[in-house]
C-alpha cells in the first residue's frame, strides 16, 4: 500500500473517531489532507469503503492488543482482568471501536452493520473463554452468554460515559468494579 493510501486511512481514522461516520464527508477528509476529492476517490471509491478500512484496522489493532495481554497471564481471572483493562484502554483511545457499535442502526449501511456484528461476535469469543474458566473455578451458575454480553455492555457503557463527559477513565478501578459486579472478586 502506498504512503498516500496509508495517510488517507490514518487521517480518516482520526476524523471518524472524532466525528463518527455520519459526521465526516469525503470533502472533510480531502480538505484535512490538503488533497482534492478526486485524489481521495482514486484510492477509495466511497466513504463506506474508506470507513470499512478504518474499522478493519482499528479492530485488527484491538485484537492484537487483546492477544498480547492474554498471552502473559497464567490464570483465567488474571487473563479476564487483563482483557477488560486492554479493551477499556484501547477503546477509550480508539473511539471508532465504540462509535461503530453505537451508530443509529436505521442509519447504518448494511455492509457496515454486518461487519460490526461479525466483529462483535469475535469479540465475545475473546471474553467467553476466560469467563467460562473463571466461572468453573468459582462454581457459579450463570449463563455464559448473558455474562459475556453484560461484561461487554458494561465496558462499552463506561467508555461512552467517559467520552461523553470528557473524563479520564480509571481502567484498573473500572476493571475491578466489573469483576466485583459479576461476583468474581
Amino acid at each position: 500500500m502506498g504512503d498516500s493510501k496509508k495517510s488517507i486511512i490514518e487521517e480518516a481514522r482520526k476524523l471518524f473517531s472524532e466525528f463518527d461516520f455520519l459526521g465526516v464527508s469525503m470533502a472533510d477528509i480531502a480538505g484535512s489532507l490538503g488533497i482534492t476529492k478526486a485524489a481521495l476517490y482514486y484510492h477509495f471509491e466511497s466513504k463506506k469503503q474508506l470507513y470499512l478500512e478504518v474499522l478493519k484496522r482499528a479492530f485488527r489493532d484491538l485484537v492484537k492488543n487483546l492477544n498480547e495481554g492474554t498471552k502473559r497471564e497464567d490464570n483465567s481471572l488474571k487473563q479476564l482482568s487483563t482483557l477488560i483493562q486492554n479493551y477499556l484502554s484501547f477503546s477509550f483511545k480508539e473511539k471508532n471501536i465504540i462509535k461503530s457499535q453505537t451508530l443509529k442502526i436505521k442509519d447504518m449501511d448494511p455492509e457496515i452493520k454486518d461487519f460490526v456484528a461479525k466483529f462483535r461476535e469475535k469479540l465475545k469469543r475473546y471474553f467467553k473463554s476466560p469467563l467460562e474458566k473463571t466461572l468453573e473455578s468459582s462454581k457459579k451458575e450463570i449463563s455464559l452468554d448473558s455474562l459475556t454480553s453484560f461484561v461487554l455492555g458494561a465496558m462499552d457503557r463506561l467508555i461512552l460515559e467517559a467520552a461523553f463527559l470528557d473524563k479520564k477513565l480509571n481502567v484498573k478501578k473500572r476493571t475491578r468494579q466489573i469483576l466485583e459486579a459479576i461476583g468474581l472478586i
